[in-house]
């Protein structure tokens, strides 16, 4: 009896209902043509082989060179362009890391060693770090990430005279670290920074420019394809398609009934966007079983091996999973409990220790920072995985950081969620190219 008062506990949990999107139609009755894309692809593939010229031009590289070289890397990476010149990059990292001792004896510069370093461990390579790249036993960093802290806040608010766009910087990576935040926001808010620097590389940011642009295009159409499985638009598929959404749409409708009955509606919701993702995944196989298609990804990391390293759940893959439900029920806490849902971490740790919400939250904080060191660590010791396998993961844990940080994004959606949106697929990012991005 006593297990099954829990049961109707949990099946009878408060699930938070969310109003209306506040966008309404917009990703659905934005066109975006072929020729849009094809335009932006063009110029995108002349301006490539002038940046790679800047990463291989020289064979025989002198130290000066070398800095040179990891600089227009940083901006590659920071710019969200690395993905176009991933070979090149690894083999200038892999020679340049090979004479690190030379390349840092006499370099006073304090910018162009952050830069360094911030370069190297990106791509594995295991040295003195910055201090986001920090792992358990870069006891020192703890230090030097409070100094910096301190002298970098009153910059950003305003207490030192400084550029604004030198301010906005800052204030962005206070809030995030870069290596915290997912690439594609990165990539826009540097996009703004590095065109107003005075000594920009014009090629560099006219690419990125014009490559935020196409993968923002890429975001519309996709946008637009999951709003069309709203039950409303159905009018507005073809006759084919129409027949069998209904038909799928009439068979969670008995399940529905079926779920209400006993009190589990909630595992409908679950149910339809598995088969969402189901659906969308078979279409893109039939493209291109059409085409006769392998897409590179899957020809570069499709490998079974991968699959078998993450079904055994590596370190990384664990203490992420852990990082979720810390952040996760650190900013639910108070709607949980409010709802009489106990099944929170943040409660457990408290009645557990016997200590405030407060020293709780903190506690959970230390947790936290302990487990973005761990995977710093678990990225430079796993070599025998690709970097972009890897990246997929680090990805999924710099999510967690934006969704969560100050705010939680699905409950608050007012908040950065709406800033976040409206970054990456409202504001307009100027290019020399004109597109026929408008309302239908």
């Amino acid at each position: 009896m006593e297990a099954k008062r829990k049961d109707d506990h949990e099946i009878g949990f408060d699930f938070t209902k969310f109003p209306p999107s506040k966008w309404g139609d917009h990703f659905l009755t934005v066109t975006v043509t072929d020729s849009d894309l094809d335009a932006l692809a063009k110029e995108i593939e002349l301006l490539k082989p002038k940046v790679r010229d800047m990463l291989i031009l020289y064979s025989e590289d002198d130290g000066e060179t070398t800095k040179r070289k990891i600089l227009i890397i940083h901006f590659l990476v920071t710019l969200g362009l690395a993905y176009h010149f991933e070979n090149e990059i690894e083999h200038i990292v892999k020679v340049a890391f090979e004479k690190i001792a030379n390349l840092i004896a006499d370099e006073n510069d304090l910018y162009t060693i952050s830069i360094m370093f911030r370069v190297f461990r990106t791509y594995g390579h295991n040295m003195s770090s910055a201090l986001h790249f920090r792992t358990t036993t870069d006891y020192i960093l703890d230090e030097a990430l409070s100094f910096t802290w301190s002298h970098l806040e009153p910059i950003a608010t305003g207490q030192l005279a400084s550029p604004g766009h030198i301010s906005r910087l800052i204030q962005k990576a206070l809030h995030i670290p870069q290596h915290m935040n997912i690439e594609a926001l990165v990539a826009r808010e540097y996009i703004s920074f590095y065109e107003q620097e005075d000594n920009h590389d014009d090629t560099l940011l006219k690419l990125a420019k014009l490559n935020f642009k196409f993968l923002q295009l890429h975001y519309f159409q996709e946008l637009k394809t999951i709003t069309l499985w709203d039950p409303d638009y159905m009018g507005k598929l073809q006759g084919h398609m129409k027949t069998a959404f209904k038909f799928v749409m009439s068979v969670y409708k008995e399940y529905e009934d079926t779920l209400r009955s006993q009190g589990r509606l909630f595992v409908l919701d679950e149910m339809i966007e598995e088969f969402k993702i189901l659906v969308r995944t078979n279409l893109q196989l039939v493209k291109w079983a059409r085409e006769d298609y392998m897409p590179s990804a899957l020809m570069k990391i499709g490998k079974k091996r991968y699959f078998e390293w993450l079904r055994s759940r590596p370190k990384v893959v664990q203490v992420l999973a852990a990082k979720t439900r810390l952040m996760d029920d650190m900013t639910d806490y108070e709607e949980d409990i409010g709802k009489g849902y106990t099944a929170n971490a943040l409660n457990y740790y408290i009645k557990q220790h016997g200590v405030t919400k407060e020293k709780a939250i903190k506690e959970f904080g230390k947790m936290i920072k302990d487990i973005n060191k761990i995977v710093n660590e678990e990225c430079l010791k796993t070599t025998n995985i690709s970097r972009r396998v890897l990246n997929q993961i680090i990805n999924y844990g710099r999510s967690l950081d934006v969704l969560y940080t100050s705010d939680d994004v699905f409950n608050h959606r007012e908040g950065m969620l709406k800033e976040y949106i409206t970054t990456l697929l409202v504001d307009p990012i100027n290019t020399s190219l004109e597109f026929r991005v408008e309302k239908s």
